[in-house]
C-alpha cells in the first residue's frame, strides 16, 4: 500500500485567470468634502463679475450724460452780476426793458412783415457793421402760449438764440457766442414794464375774454361807432331777433395805415331766449354752421358770411356756442376799403390771428 502511495505523482491544477483592473484612486470621505466649498466659491464669483458687468453697462450712459453736462450752463446770470453803470433800453409801446453795457448801442432798425420792434446791440465801435446780437418782437399764429422763461438754442458752436413765447407774440436774442457772458447778463435783466393783456368778465352773462392791452374794447355798438366808426357799419349778429351785441374789442383804426385795411374785430352777442344746444347752432339759418370743435369747453359750430359794396367789403367768421342756457356767438370781423384808390393790401391773415388769439381765450363761469 505505502509503495503504491509513493510512486503516484502530483497532479498539477489550473491557476485560475483573473482579470486585471485599472487601479482607481482611493478618496478618502473627508478629501471629497473639500471639493464643495472651492465650487461654490467659483460660482459666486461669477455671478458677481457678471452682475458688475451688467450694471456697469446700464449705468454708462448715466455717466456719460454725466460728463456732458459739465458744458456751459444756458441759465442767464443773476442780476446781481451786472455792473451799476449799464444803461436802459426802454421800449414803452410793447412794455419792456433790458439793461446792456455803458459802451454799448442799441439802434432800431425798420420793421417789416411780423416783427414789432428789429435792433442791433453790440459795442459802440461794431454797431454799424452789425453789432454782435440781434433783439426783435414778432407775432406768431401761436396762441396763448405761457411766459415760462427763457428757451435757449445752441444754433451752432459760435451762435446761440434765446426766445420767449406770450400770446401771439414771440421776444428773441440772437448773439455771438463769443460774448455769451455778456449776452446772459442782458438776458437776466429783461423785465416786462407792463400787462400784455387784460381780462374782461361779465357776471351778469357769465362769461370772461382775454384780449391784447392795445387793443380798445366798447361794451355796445354806439359806443363802438362812435369812437372808431367803420364804413360798413358796426358789429353784425346771426342770433335772431332776440339776439344783441354785449362786446366789442376792436383793433385800432391806424394800425395799419396807406393799406386796404378799414377795421377789425371780435364781437360777443347772446341771445338768452334760446333754450336748447340744437336751437343755437341753427339760429344762423339760412347760413350753415358746421361743427367746429371745442372753444371755451363747450362744443362750438362755425359759419361764414361775406359782402361788398361801394368799394368796401367785409367778412365775418361766427362760432356759435351754448352754455349757462344761453346762446353765445363770438364774430371775427375785417373790413377793408378800396375806395378807388390802388393801396396794398393788409395783412389779414396777421390780423385775424390775433382775433383768434382772443376767441381761444374765452371762458364761460357757469359751465
Amino acid at each position: 500500500m505505502e509503495n503504491q502511495n509513493l510512486n503516484q505523482q502530483p497532479v498539477e491544477q489550473p491557476i485560475p485567470q483573473v482579470p486585471i483592473q485599472p487601479e482607481q484612486p482611493v478618496i478618502s470621505p473627508q478629501q471629497s468634502k473639500t471639493h464643495w466649498p472651492i465650487l461654490i466659491l467659483v460660482l459666486v464669483l461669477a455671478v458677481v463679475s457678471y452682475t458688475g458687468v451688467a450694471y456697469w453697462q446700464n449705468m454708462w450712459p448715466f455717466v456719460e450724460d454725466e460728463v456732458t453736462e459739465a458744458s456751459p450752463s444756458i441759465t442767464p446770470k443773476s442780476t446781481s452780476n451786472v455792473p451799476a453803470d449799464w444803461k436802459t433800453y426802454i421800449n414803452d409801446e410793447l412794455g419792456f426793458e433790458f439793461k446792456y453795457p455803458v459802451d454799448w448801442s442799441v439802434i432800431e432798425s425798420l420793421v417789416t412783415g411780423s416783427e414789432l420792434v428789429y435792433m442791433t446791440l453790440g459795442p459802440s465801435y461794431s454797431i454799424q457793421s452789425g453789432g454782435h446780437g440781434i433783439f426783435y418782437v414778432e407775432t406768431k399764429d401761436e396762441n396763448n402760449l405761457p411766459l415760462h422763461g427763457w428757451n435757449t438754442t445752441e444754433v451752432s458752436s459760435n451762435y446761440k438764440r434765446f426766445e420767449l413765447f406770450g400770446d401771439n407774440i414771440v421776444y428773441k436774442l440772437e448773439h455771438d457766442r463769443m460774448f455769451d457772458d455778456i449776452f446772459d447778463q442782458i438776458i437776466s435783466t429783461f423785465q416786462f414794464t407792463k400787462s400784455n393783456s387784460k381780462t374782461y368778465q361779465n357776471s351778469t352773462f357769465q362769461y370772461s375774454i382775454k384780449y391784447p392791452s392795445d387793443l380798445n374794447l366798447y361794451e355796445n355798438n354806439e359806443d363802438f361807432q362812435s369812437a372808431q366808426g367803420s364804413y360798413i357799419g358796426g358789429a353784425t349778429h346771426y342770433l335772431g331777433e332776440q339776439g344783441f351785441v354785449s362786446l366789442i374789442i376792436a383793433i385800432p383804426n391806424g394800425e395799419y395805415p396807406g393799406t386796404t385795411y378799414a377795421g377789425a374785430f371780435i364781437s360777443v352777442a347772446i341771445n338768452d331766449e334760446i333754450g336748447t344746444a340744437d336751437e343755437c347752432y341753427k339760429s344762423s339759418e339760412p347760413i350753415t354752421a358746421e361743427s367746429y370743435g371745442i372753444i371755451g369747453g363747450v362744443q362750438a359750430y362755425k359759419g361764414q358770411r361775406g359782402g361788398a359794396g361801394g368799394g368796401h367789403s367785409r367778412g365775418t367768421t361766427f362760432y356759435h356756442m351754448f352754455a349757462n342756457n344761453m346762446c353765445y356767438e363770438v364774430a371775427l370781423t375785417f373790413d377793408s376799403t378800396g375806395g378807388g384808390i390802388e393801396r396794398p393790401i393788409a395783412d389779414i391773415s396777421a390780423i385775424l390771428n390775433k382775433l383768434e388769439g382772443i376767441l381761444k381765450s374765452i371762458t364761460f363761469l357757469g359751465s
